[in-house]
């Protein structure tokens, strides 16, 4: 990811007010897969996570993160933007939540994951030949990789980048 993406979040860290403290459900922690709140999968996505290793690519302030731990996930989350992770440590200060790009994450841990996440994080704004082959060496046989990002139209709205893919399938990009 590049150091201008990062500035990016940065700003739009700081403008957003963070999750709520509840969800429609009463629920103190929650995963959540898309923009919209309370909408989309749960973390069974995932598989069992119970007792797993699981890493958080682009936790932002960590409230995914914090359910996968209320749900006895041995979970890392991983962030770029310093004012992200700063949230997620704030707000949830037990948190194992690390100020680091997906891909020197990847290249430098050895622990292998159960399941690997991202939410409108690493998976939509780093480069898939670079990424994919980081996040493959870290899934355990059988593992799991999931993650959703924002339609197209949010990178223009929060001035953030996502890059081109090199390769075409059917004419079209495969991260159009």
């Amino acid at each position: 990811m590049r150091e201008q993406d990062a500035d990016a979040w940065d700003v739009w860290g700081a403008a957003r007010p963070g999750r709520k403290e509840t969800n429609a459900a009463g629920a103190s922690t929650w995963f959540n897969w898309t923009q919209w709140p309370d909408h989309g999968p749960d973390a069974s996505l995932l598989g069992g996570v119970s007792g797993a290793r699981v890493l958080d690519l682009g936790c932002g302030g960590g409230g995914n993160l914090a359910h996968l731990v209320a749900l006895g996930a041995e979970a890392v989350g991983v962030d770029i933007s310093p004012v992200q992770v700063a949230k997620a440590r704030e707000r949830r200060p037990r948190l194992d939540v690390r100020q680091q790009s997906a891909e020197e994450f990847l290249a430098a841990d050895t622990y292998e994951f159960e399941a690997v996440c991202s939410v409108f994080g690493a998976a939509w704004f780093t480069d898939p030949d670079e990424l994919l082959p980081l996040v493959r060496a870290r899934l355990a046989p059988n593992g799991v990789y999931a993650f959703s990002h924002s339609p197209q139209p949010c990178a223009a709205a929060t001035g953030l980048r996502r890059p081109r893919c090199s390769r075409r399938t059917r004419g079209r990009s495969p991260c159009t």
